[in-house]
């Protein structure tokens, strides 16, 4: 006999465990999991709509507030034909603000030290995000031109 005949196949066996889970843990585990997924579901279906209309009120209040004073400073009645003149050219100014200063805020991120994310990355997101601003509201506007929507119902 050689050495080779006698050796048998080791035989895997798995070890199985088991281990009873408590209901009541299961079920709180369960509600507790379908209530978050609801709130994330929630919160992502309802946060573009919420950010639409803070950034509407936060644009139109600044106009309102700032067109009085630039009328006076202009010289004109504060007419309806003026504010609505003047609200449309004001709404532009801050929203084409309100994309640029996130990309010079980001640039100067560079200065940073100790920058928790990298300064090319940040870079690039912030303009990635400001090509689609800015072509979201170029489509706003031209699809408001070729449908003939009156400027002050454009926000």
């Amino acid at each position: 006999m050689t050495p080779a005949a006698d050796v048998k196949p080791i035989e895997i066996v798995p070890a199985v465990i088991t281990q009873s889970v408590n209901p009541l843990t299961f079920v709180v585990g369960s509600i507790i999991l379908i209530t978050v997924i609801a709130i994330t579901i929630f919160v992502i279906v309802k946060m573009p709509s919420t950010i639409a209309k803070t950034g509407q009120k936060i644009v139109h209040k600044s106009t309102e507030s700032v067109i009085p004073i630039i009328l006076n400073i202009q010289n004109k009645k504060e007419s309806k034909r003026n504010k609505i003149k003047l609200s449309f050219g004001l709404i532009l100014i801050f929203k084409t603000l309100l994309i640029i200063i996130p990309v010079i805020l980001t640039y100067t991120s560079q200065f940073i030290k100790d920058s928790t994310f990298d300064f090319y990355i940040a870079m690039y997101v912030s303009i990635f995000l400001l090509i689609i601003s800015i072509v979201s509201f170029g489509i706003q506007y031209l699809l408001a031109r070729l449908f003939s929507v009156n400027r002050q119902d454009i926000s």
